[in-house]
């Protein structure tokens, strides 16, 4: 193992996976030596216990060195154990810079706050605060959020470029990303708060790359394979209805009294109730299930081209990380739309890989692996890997909030073990990818635990310090 010292060009890229068992919560952030310039979340939830997650968080912004301003924040879609801490997160947050979020009609949101109330996902004392997740972000993330973006679905012939530009006089130590913005159209003034006059809710230019300078780079994916529950019938039977909702929606925010505000929400769920016994109670539940996730947005995060240009790195080095929620790639037209939009240069140079929907079955295509070629698979989901004593084969020890999800498919796992390392982080231990730079050149990677659950405790594993250890084949 090698070791080296920062040095006062030394400049470093820290992810992390949390332990919150059956969910997702990950986070990153650039750091210049000992000062963090940037740093970001994707997806903050689990199926498990809430307190777990509370925890977590707290141990987030103590690594952050309790500097409580998030610069990126974003949802990868509406199901609980992608979202259900945000709302701790944001109480413990001074600011949040941006939120990202995908890009849904109205009639979207209401079918998937109803699921959530249905499912009991939502408590009755969390009406309000849930609706307004849901339905109106503004007044969730009320004044802590500077801007709200949201990203519509890719076309299917897009591409983003693989190089972005920037001009010369920019400064380089500036990380304060530049974002560009479509102008909204007259269909998305019915969708409440995205109205034209709304500056602090923005829907994002197509195949526009985010980018901290010519350093690092984010872009998100929404598949435009995937049409969000295609039951025409529900959505006519809302959108006939839309002003309906806009108007209690509108009660809603101007209503200063709690109980006004859950009487007027009660309404609209036995509205939604109706609708949903009529149109949508007898489809299979397995595909009401898949519902929620046919919106997941992907985020592709990684070093600009010009890390590649201007060092002696080999080209085909990898340090990008795919990070999918509970998207979907089980069919070729998904892969590709997928791997045209990134472009087969980004495509070759994942290094950590969020293995989709936890590593279901459902979403997953056999051979999948081999077209990706990780160097890391993670499996976020609570189960841990075991040898049958009868067969000696692997298998899986399906853990608390998960019993019922049986994450991740056995021949999932298999399919990435022939290709990658796999990893899975579940409630009783996390993972950690810290990526190195001195003078702009990729130096070293360290990959390791972060965080490991003893005694209902959660002792953390300091990912980085003036000295630390690394593969020293990268």
């Amino acid at each position: 193992m090698k070791e080296f010292i920062m040095s006062d060009k030394f400049r470093c890229v820290h992810l992390n996976y949390y332990p919150v068992g059956q969910g997702l919560f990950t986070s990153g952030k650039i750091c210049d030596k000992d000062t963090i310039r940037f740093s970001w979340i994707y997806d903050c939830g689990t199926t498990g216990q809430e307190n777990n997650i509370d925890k977590l968080t707290d141990l987030f912004f103590k690594d952050m060195n309790k500097k409580h301003v998030l610069d990126l924040l974003i949802v990868s879609h509406f199901d609980e154990d992608h979202y259900k801490g945000i709302s701790n997160l944001v109480s413990k947050c001074e600011k949040i810079k941006t939120i990202v979020l995908p890009y849904l009609e109205i009639e979207e949101r209401l079918l998937l706050f109803y699921f959530a109330f249905k499912k009991k996902y939502i408590k009755n004392e969390d009406k309000i605060k849930f609706f307004n997740f849901f339905i109106n972000p503004n007044d969730f993330f009320s004044d802590k959020v500077e801007k709200i973006i949201l990203i519509r679905k890719s076309g299917n012939d897009e591409q983003i470029p693989e190089e972005n530009k920037f001009s010369e006089n920019e400064n380089d130590n500036d990380y304060i990303i530049k974002y560009e913005f479509e102008e909204k159209k007259e269909n998305d003034n019915k969708n409440y708060f995205i109205k034209p006059d709304n500056k602090k809710v923005e829907i994002l230019k197509k195949r526009t790359i985010i980018s901290l300078k010519n350093f690092w780079e984010f872009i998100f994916y929404n598949d435009p394979s995937i049409e969000f529950y295609n039951n025409n019938d529900f959505k006519e039977k809302i959108k006939v209805e839309v002003k309906y909702y806009n108007n209690r929606i509108n009660e809603i925010i101007s209503k200063s009294n709690e109980k006004n505000k859950i009487e007027i929400i009660n309404n609209i769920i036995k509205k939604l109730k109706n609708i949903y016994d009529d149109k949508i109670k007898d489809i299979k539940k397995k595909k009401r299930s898949k519902i929620k996730n046919e919106s997941s947005l992907f985020l592709y995060t990684g070093p600009s081209q010009n890390i590649y240009k201007n060092s002696n790195l080999n080209s085909k080095q990898k340090f990008g990380s795919l990070y999918t929620g509970d998207g979907n790639l089980k069919s070729d037209n998904n892969f590709k739309a997928l791997s045209n939009y990134l472009s087969k240069y980004r495509m070759e140079r994942i290094l950590n890989f969020q293995v989709m929907h936890h590593g279901a079955h459902g979403d997953w295509k056999e051979g999948l692996a081999s077209r990706l070629k990780p160097e890391f698979s993670v499996f976020s989901t609570n189960a841990n890997r075991t040898l049958d004593p009868n067969t000696k084969f692997e298998k899986f020890e399906y853990l608390s909030g998960n019993k019922n999800h049986r994450h991740p498919n056995l021949e999932v796992w298999k399919d990435f073990s022939k290709v990658s390392k796999n990893v899975i982080v579940n409630e009783h231990s996390g993972l950690t990818i810290f990526i190195a730079l001195l003078s702009n050149r990729i130096f070293h990677i360290y990959v390791g635990k972060n965080f490991e659950k003893k005694e209902n405790k959660f002792i953390y594993h300091p990912s980085y310090c003036r000295h630390f250890h690394c593969f020293p084949n990268w």
